[in-house]
């Protein structure tokens, strides 16, 4: 009941924070691209994806890759699976390729959900970039996807320890 909670929340609670955050007269200036939230809407995706690198996505990974061999204690399904005509290896595989996928969907959901808010926020404008210099809607885009990709190679090797675990 947990997971689909969670994929609910990813893919709609990052919208809802990013819209309501836009329009606040206080901005999180002391967050990295906060201040510029109300004047594009791609300052509030990178603005989740600086909180999500913190909280979100360790707590998901945790979640997914640490629970998805502790619910067979939970439930006391081992003796079934490891009778089963299938490896030990085989069963591995299958559940870090579980696990992995639906990491992989929250951190889509929480991609998507961030640009999207944003974007209906505030528009399509211009990005100030880290050193000053304006970045179009077009390359802020790229910018924007790039750095969430970014952050997909560390959350993908704390999910690897949490499978070892």
């Amino acid at each position: 009941w947990r997971v689909p909670i969670v994929h609910v929340a990813c893919w709609l609670g990052p919208a809802l924070i990013v819209a309501v955050m836009s329009n606040q007269n206080s901005l999180p200036s002391d967050t990295v691209f906060g201040r510029w939230m109300s004047q594009t809407g791609w300052a509030g995706s990178l603005v989740v994806l600086s909180f999500s690198c913190s909280w979100v996505l360790p707590l998901l990974t945790s979640l997914v890759a640490g629970d998805i061999f502790a619910v067979e204690d939970r439930t006391g399904t081992w003796r079934h699976l490891l009778v089963a005509v299938r490896s030990t290896r085989r069963i591995f595989a299958a559940k870090a390729l579980a696990s992995l996928t639906v990491i992989l969907l929250l951190a889509t959901g929480l991609t998507a959900s961030s640009i999207v808010g944003g974007l209906v926020a505030v528009g399509d404008r211009p990005l100030v970039g880290l050193e000053g210099q304006l970045l179009s809607p077009a390359h802020a885009s790229t910018a924007v996807l790039l750095a969430w990709v970014s952050a997909l190679a560390p959350t993908l090797a704390f999910a690897a320890i949490g499978l070892l675990g």
